[in-house]
């Protein structure tokens, strides 16, 4: 709004001053309260507008009539004069906080005490203002407008950097950093290692010894492994290495090197733990890992020790009659004590085998994910069909047990290369 009088107004604007002039007859409103009822009646911005219709009617109370309007100062009969004294001194402590950070974008968020929202929802209903712009809109509008002025950052509604979240019920401003996700494969080249730390036993596990390297180098407050299925506590994860995000949970830092990360993590974690083909991933990704898990093929090489003796002809014989077989599996013994018992049906595509001993032989088994190996082997008292126990008839048992290879959907790979 460029003009300085009322009569100067173009037609337009004059449907917002009539409408504001209504308005400020029953009540006394702020810039921004006034502003967000008037905000579709014009292209401004709506606490510039409510600013402007407040200094007009202020400076033709004459020809508008002392009588006419209710009040042009004094407490805002919405937000009771909260949003014009608090917002400014909020912002300057974001900035502060932002000035902190490494970013690129953000976006504003605000939350208002209920009855502040009760009196615009009353307000809006007397006077059929139903298309009127919500407060928390507008401030969200001019926080982003003042914070990207003065910062250079990006205004992104769409998976910003940081969250910045105005409450006007504790007169506090939060500043939240978006997760950043890495995805990557990791090797564990030792036995008696658990994945994941809710194990209370364990004192060393992956998920804490990459995720306390990674933590450090993005200064987070905290880490959380998604990882493509698990491997047993006495089982190595070898080949390229099984898929995982790594989730850094409100991280000062966005922009690390992640070919230097991997180096540190793998010089630091040497014998113990490896990880490979580090890339910026996305919470999606974190989805894909979960919901491809399963359909991901596994190769697994196992070591199998026989109660009785093995010939070579007996070899030939498993081989042929697991690879290509549907395999019937309730869930595990084992496991039966934090897992549904269910009955899964997987494939094993193909099954090599080569002798050890007279009694022991290596197994080498392509299969779908999901598919418990070590009763593949024993048959777990009958609730895995078939198993290598009842091909040889044979009481069998695995004695060492490695992940070989893990083959990812092009689905999931394709992701990690778009955020990458």
């Amino acid at each position: 709004m460029s003009f300085d009088t009322i009569e100067e107004m173009p037609k337009k604007d004059k449907i917002a001053i009539e409408q504001a002039k209504e308005l400020l007859k029953e009540h006394t409103l702020c810039e921004f309260c006034l502003g967000s009822l008037l905000a579709t009646l014009s292209g401004d911005a709506p606490w510039e507008l409510g600013r402007k219709m407040l200094e007009l009617l202020s400076k033709e109370k004459g020809v508008v009539g002392e009588n006419a309007i209710k009040g042009l100062s004094g407490e805002c009969s919405v937000c009771k004069g909260l949003v014009p004294s608090v917002l400014p001194e909020l912002i300057n402590k974001a900035l502060v906080s932002l000035s902190k950070l490494e970013l690129d974008s953000f976006k504003s968020g605000t939350k208002l005490p209920a009855d502040i929202v009760e009196r615009e929802d009353e307000l809006r209903a007397r006077h059929g203002m139903w298309t009127a712009e919500s407060l928390k809109v507008v401030i969200n509008k001019y926080a982003d407008e003042i914070i990207a002025s003065k910062t250079g950052l990006d205004v992104k509604s769409d998976k910003p950097d940081v969250l910045v979240s105005f409450d006007f019920i504790r007169k506090e401003v939060e500043v939240i950093p978006a997760s950043v996700y890495v995805f990557g494969r990791y090797r564990k080249l030792k036995r008696g290692l658990y994945q994941t730390r809710w194990v209370p036993e364990a004192e060393g596990t992956i998920e804490s010894y990459i995720g306390d390297i990674m933590k450090a180098a993005f200064e987070a407050e905290d880490y959380k492994l998604h990882a493509a299925g698990r491997e047993d506590f006495d089982v190595r994860m070898l080949g390229r290495g099984r898929p995982f995000v790594m989730e850094l949970i409100k991280p000062r830092k966005r922009r690390v090197n992640l070919e230097e990360l991997e180096r540190k993590i793998n010089s630091k974690l040497e014998g113990v733990v490896q990880v490979s083909d580090l890339k910026k991933a996305s919470k999606k990704t974190v989805i894909l890992i979960k919901e491809s898990s399963s359909l991901m093929r596994k190769i697994y090489l196992a070591k199998v020790t026989v109660e009785g003796k093995i010939s070579l002809e007996s070899l030939k014989k498993l081989e042929k009659e697991l690879s290509n077989r549907l395999i019937r599996q309730k869930t595990p013994t084992r496991v039966l004590h934090r897992r549904a018992d269910l009955l899964r049906e997987k494939m094993v595509y193909k099954v090599s085998t080569k002798p050890l001993s007279e009694s022991s032989f290596e197994m080498t088994i392509e299969c779908d994910g999901g598919l418990y190996i070590k009763e593949l082997i024993d048959g777990d008292g009958g609730r895995t069909k078939p198993s290598v126990s009842e091909i040889l008839g044979e009481k069998a048992f695995c004695s060492e047990l490695d992940v070989i290879d893990i083959i990812v959907p092009d689905e999931l790979m394709r992701e990690v290369e778009v955020h990458g």
